[in-house]
């Protein structure tokens, strides 16, 4: 795009945030402070170590971590298709990838509290659980770190990658710098697939280190795509709302973004599905635990209410084309997925903070039986169902969101809000579904 037409876009359109950044972002980063503090003494409180806070945090952690992920996937695969009707939108993904470094700082409390998140930390532990024992030349602190720095050097490399050229576009408005995104990006999904799949293995199954799924990764990447364009509707609206963007994006391309929220249900479903059909019907001991714990007392409910609050429901909702270029019902699914997806981090962490006591309570009393259900007292006992517990995830859910957005704000601060001298901008406004 010349000079003279990109100065025409700024024109009639407002693609800076200006003031709008301070004014969300210097509440959000207090705001998130102040939920972390709350959440800690609170934490603090219940003379348990800090277990409870620290499973609440990470499942706050957890679930902005996959956001990114899916951040990510977007701007990948938007260059490696050549895709012009996203560009528009790039930008505010690529806003959202920058906050793996955020990820990367808030992973430090994560590290600390190792021995509480982690059963296979223990030593203890370990030494009375055998099939533990057999996985411990990769279930080990040391090797765990290293692979911690591996993920984000992967992460931080390719966000930084795509969204450093993508902003020296916006002042050279080279075209090559466009096919050099789109070279990177294909060979990069191969560093990306990796890292994801591993990431989701170390942070999500790892605290569940008895079971295991080969398609684990696929269904946490899915779950990270189908609430980030969730998040990219709500920020383009959001935007909109105050002035900015206005001319930019339209409707067609909210049908496109309904569209991807439709897909990545659909799909995240389908491989929720797939994996808890192939454990039904092995049946073996080591892998069926892991559901029966979700299938008894309060964690039935949180089973049900993903099962329909993140597919059955949503499914129906986004079928409609109307639904797709309706502004309030797009920001209306876009909210209920990223609450479902919550619930989905929930889910699959908080059980392990009751589970990974009574492995510690097991290992002291030198009691070796991994896979025996807990009779119905017990079972109806976890701590994060307790109002101290479900405080905490609330105030950890907006600590991290706080300071997710304000790390996101400053992302966008003083840089156009879509790259506006990327080649296939002209395409993008004027984008129509067929």
């Amino acid at each position: 795009m010349s000079d003279h037409s990109t100065q025409k876009l700024e024109v009639r359109d407002q693609v800076f945030l200006e003031q709008l950044a301070g004014k969300v972002g210097y509440p959000a980063l207090v705001v998130g402070l102040l939920g972390l503090i709350v959440a800690g003494v609170i934490g603090f409180l219940q003379h348990d170590h800090m277990k409870q806070f620290l499973f609440a945090y990470y499942t706050a952690y957890c679930y902005f971590l996959t956001i990114c992920f899916g951040a990510l996937f977007f701007v990948m695969i938007h260059h490696a298709t050549r895709a012009g009707w996203s560009v528009v939108v790039r930008r505010l993904a690529e806003a959202l990838t920058a906050n793996f470094v955020l990820m990367a700082v808030l992973l430090i409390p994560v590290l600390f509290g190792i021995h509480q998140l982690f059963i296979w930390t223990v030593p203890h532990v370990m030494a009375h659980d055998s099939d533990l024992q057999e996985k411990a030349g990769y279930l080990n602190v040391p090797f765990f770190y290293v692979r911690c720095v591996l993920y984000f050097c992967a992460f931080l490399g390719l966000s930084f990658y795509f969204r450093t050229l993508s902003l020296r576009q916006d002042a050279s408005g080279d075209p090559q710098l466009t096919r050099r995104m789109q070279r990177t990006a294909c060979w990069g999904f191969y560093i990306y697939g990796f890292a994801v799949t591993f990431a989701a293995f170390d942070f999500l199954m790892g605290v569940a280190p008895h079971w295991f799924s080969t398609i684990f990764g696929v269904y946490a990447f899915a779950g990270g795509n189908v609430s980030f364009f969730s998040l990219l509707a709500l920020m383009a609206m959001w935007l909109q709302r105050n002035g900015r963007l206005k001319n930019s994006i339209n409707t067609e391309h909210y049908h496109d973004i309904g569209k991807w929220m439709f897909a990545w249900t659909f799909f995240w479903g389908y491989i929720a599905f797939s994996q808890y059909m192939l454990t039904w019907y092995a049946n073996i001991p080591v892998e069926t635990r892991y559901y029966l714990h979700r299938e008894f007392g309060p964690w039935l409910w949180v089973s049900l209410i993903l099962l329909f609050g993140q597919l059955l429901i949503p499914f129906a909702g986004l079928l409609s084309r109307h639904v797709k270029r309706s502004g309030v019902g797009l920001a209306f699914w876009a909210v209920w997925i990223l609450v479902a997806h919550y619930v989905d981090m929930y889910w699959l962490i908080m059980p392990q903070e009751w589970a990974s006591k009574k492995a510690v309570r097991t290992a002291i009393l030198n009691i070796h039986d991994p896979y025996r259900l807990p009779g119905t007292a017990e079972n109806l006992v976890y701590e994060s169902f307790h109002a101290a517990g479900l405080s905490m995830n609330i105030l950890c859910l907006i600590g991290v969101g706080g300071l997710f957005v304000a790390s996101t704000m400053y992302m966008l601060k003083g840089r156009p809000l879509m790259p506006v001298r990327d080649p296939r901008l002209p395409e993008s406004l004027g984008f129509e579904n067929a």
